[in-house]
């Protein structure tokens, strides 16, 4: 499937949830997992997923303290995001010995979640109106619990902008300050793989 990662979020970024059927949790909406996937299948049908394992084969993967998380693994084309989501309690706190209910349920959240990350419906996971996307700050706050890659993509575009290596290299300087003003913990680790696919989207934009 010859798409780029710019293509995908342009396509899915701008479809309204707005006759999508959805549900509340932990005060929280959602879009329910059956109408995420009927609108990935409209838009991306070749598009995949899978729940990943841990080491002892458990779609859970549980931390010294009894509360666990899912990580869900989804791919349009060569293009992959891997997302993780605790398995909450209806408060919205982390469920310690969460049971198998508990866990299904976290795993259909993770994986819209990972679809929200291509573009899908992601204003719903940032609270911000569909309407207000595009009247939004340049640089707005994203919740600290939204993974890096997720962060880059909404400032992909405007990044992207760049026309020469120099200014690439400016708007990569502001992305981090950026990230730095949000106190997040990103690993230097991380950083190298956000600039890495930063080089690679320039220059597919630059093609």
């Amino acid at each position: 499937m010859d798409v780029t990662r710019s293509q995908i979020w342009e396509t899915l970024s701008k479809l309204s949830d707005d006759k999508i059927a959805t549900e509340k949790f932990g005060g929280i909406t959602y879009v329910k997992w059956m109408a995420a996937h009927a609108t990935m299948m409209k838009h991306f049908p070749e598009y995949t997923w899978e729940f990943l394992l841990d080491e002892k084969g458990r779609s859970a993967h549980f931390f010294p303290d009894g509360t666990a998380e899912v990580r869900c693994k989804i791919s349009i084309g060569e293009h992959s995001h891997v997302t993780t989501l605790p398995v909450y309690q209806k408060t919205g706190k982390a469920q310690v010995n969460p049971d198998s209910n508990q866990i299904n349920t976290a795993k259909q959240r993770c994986r819209v979640k990972a679809m929200a990350e291509f573009g899908l419906f992601q204003h719903m996971w940032s609270e911000i109106p569909a309407e207000e996307l595009d009247a939004v700050d340049p640089d707005p706050v994203e919740p600290v619990d939204e993974s890096l890659m997720s962060i880059y993509e909404r400032h992909r575009e405007e990044m992207l902008q760049a026309k020469t290596k120099q200014a690439a290299a400016g708007k990569w300087s502001k992305f981090k300050k950026h990230l730095a003003a949000l106190q997040r913990t990103d690993t230097e680790a991380d950083l190298k793989a956000i600039h890495a696919q930063y080089l690679i989207d320039f220059e597919e934009a630059k093609g």
